[in-house]
C-alpha cells in the first residue's frame, strides 16, 4: 500500500514539473522567436506590376490600373496599409497592401 502511494505521489510530482517547464518554455520561446515579418512593399507609379492575392480578390496591377477577368479597375488611392480601389460599376472597396506582391521579384 506505502509503495502505491509513493508511486502515485511520483508521478505527480513528474508531472507538476513537466507542467511548469512546458509553461516556461513557451513562454521563453513567444519572447526569443520572432514571428514572420510582413514586407511592407510600396506602390511605385510608373511601370508597376503587382499581384494582389487574398482570399477576395487576385489581381494584376500595372500603372495604376488592375485587370481582374474581363474587368478594369482603378487605384484611387494608398491610404497606409490600405489600397483604395473602384470597379467599372462604380463600387469602392479596400485591399491591405501586404496582399500585394511585386511581380518584377519573383
Amino acid at each position: 500500500m506505502i509503495v502505491i502511494l509513493c508511486i502515485s505521489l511520483g508521478v505527480h510530482i513528474v508531472l507538476f514539473v513537466a507542467y511548469f517547464c512546458s509553461i516556461f518554455v513557451s513562454n521563453i520561446c513567444t519572447f526569443v522567436i520572432p514571428k514572420k515579418q510582413v514586407r511592407n512593399i510600396p506602390l511605385r507609379q510608373s511601370k508597376s506590376l503587382f499581384q494582389i492575392s487574398s482570399m477576395e480578390y487576385d489581381y494584376i496591377v500595372k500603372n495604376n490600373i488592375l485587370l481582374h477577368r474581363n474587368e478594369i479597375i482603378q487605384i484611387i488611392d494608398v491610404n497606409g496599409n490600405d489600397v483604395v480601389v473602384r470597379k467599372s460599376n462604380g463600387e469602392e472597396f479596400q485591399v491591405k497592401k501586404w496582399f500585394i506582391k511585386d511581380g518584377y521579384n519573383d
